[in-house]
């Protein structure tokens, strides 16, 4: 047995070595730790989305008004992204029950410039609107012209309000389509009230299959659209909430005839300020008499300023078709005004197309309507 001489080290210079190697590992394995949180208690939340972006990963920032509460801590579902979170939990009770996420993409790099979108041309729009309406989902439609006119408006708002994205039918775009915009927006006629549930119901399928969506992700979209059915008819038989004033939809629309607010607004559409020195705000569109003032207003408001335009026979014609239109006698005459409004064209080139058409045609409803059609 070896015996330890007065002087000698009581531990071999080796051990010390191996103690400092196994001192800095462990420093070095705790600060890791604690940087990356891992012993730091967190509340898991799950948070499910119709996507999730391109570069979406664990690790990612929740922010709660710009302040950092939580990471990502995963991202799964595929076409159905389910996002589960990690949240502070002395962060926790200032998050509302209630409160929406919304997933925001960095900004670009410095020196890079983000690729512009490609905008939505007239054409582009068209073209999608002929795929759809040449799809099996709107073969079953009955009314194709109302689909058409549906199918506009929805390309429309998805392109307009939606950054482009005409394709993507989430329940809440609905719910905002059907409730929000097209009431204060849209004027529809009962044609295409009627149509609506049907045309939306094949356009929401027709992208969805188009996406790749599950069925079940469809089926979501699908059932907020006809949950959203009955406040939707309650709100277009309320003319108040077409975004109009409720004076104005009265004087358009004294017998209460719904159906006949669309032609009319199209054929009386300056019902308010002054020309002449009176008061537009105080004539009756009903009354013959007052309705030469109010066509009077429209065509100096078009044009700029009082000229020869603004009286005598061009206003008598503007007169007869002003009268057709409010009557809705014929009805074809407003069907093909609405056909050349959709093709483009401006108000009062519509309205003097339809003037030559009922100039050709003579007197008479029935000879009118044939012309027409």
């Amino acid at each position: 047995m070896a015996t330890r001489r007065a002087g000698d080290p009581r531990i071999h210079p080796g051990w010390w070595t191996l103690i400092l190697v196994a001192v800095i590992i462990g420093i070095t394995t705790l600060t890791t730790v604690f940087f990356l949180g891992a012993w730091k208690s967190s509340v898991p939340i799950t948070l499910t989305s119709d996507r999730a972006g391109l570069v979406m990963e664990t690790g990612a920032k929740v922010k709660l008004r710009g302040v950092q509460v939580g990471t990502v801590a995963q991202v799964s579902g595929g076409t159905e992204p389910v996002l589960t979170l990690q949240i502070d939990p002395d962060q926790i009770r200032y998050i509302p029950a209630n409160i929406r996420a919304r997933i925001r993409a960095l900004p670009p790099a410095p020196g890079r410039t983000p690729r512009p979108k490609r905008p939505w041309s007239t054409e582009r729009r068209a073209l999608l609107a002929a795929e759809f309406l040449a799809s099996d989902q709107a073969e079953e439609l009955s009314d194709l012209q109302a689909a058409s006119r549906i199918a506009d408006l929805i390309i429309d708002f998805g392109c307009d309000q939606d950054s482009g994205r005409p394709l993507r039918m989430s329940p809440a775009k609905v719910q905002n389509f059907m409730l929000g915009w097209l009431p204060r927006k849209v004027l529809l006629s009962v044609a295409d009230q009627n149509a609506m549930p049907h045309a939306v119901d094949a356009w929401i399928r027709w992208s969805g299959q188009k996406r790749g969506l599950a069925d079940r992700a469809v089926g979501q979209t699908l059932d907020v659209l006809f949950d959203s059915m009955t406040t939707f008819s309650r709100i277009y038989r309320d003319p108040a909430e077409f975004g109009l004033n409720e004076k104005l939809v009265a004087r358009l629309l004294p017998d209460s005839d719904l159906e006949a607010l669309p032609r009319r607004a199209f054929a009386f559409p300056i019902l308010e300020g002054k020309h002449g020195g009176v008061d537009l705000s105080k004539l009756d569109p009903a009354d013959p008499s007052d309705r030469r003032l109010l066509l009077a207003a429209d065509h100096d408001t078009r044009t700029g300023s009082p000229s020869a335009a603004g009286v005598g026979r061009h206003i008598d014609r503007h007169l007869a078709l002003a009268d057709r239109l409010w009557r809705g006698s014929p009805p074809a005459l407003w069907d093909a005004a609405q056909r050349l409004l959709d093709t483009g064209e401006d108000r009062h080139m519509v309205l003097h197309a339809l003037m030559d058409v009922l100039d050709a045609a003579g007197e008479g409803d029935v000879v009118a309507r044939r012309h027409v059609e």
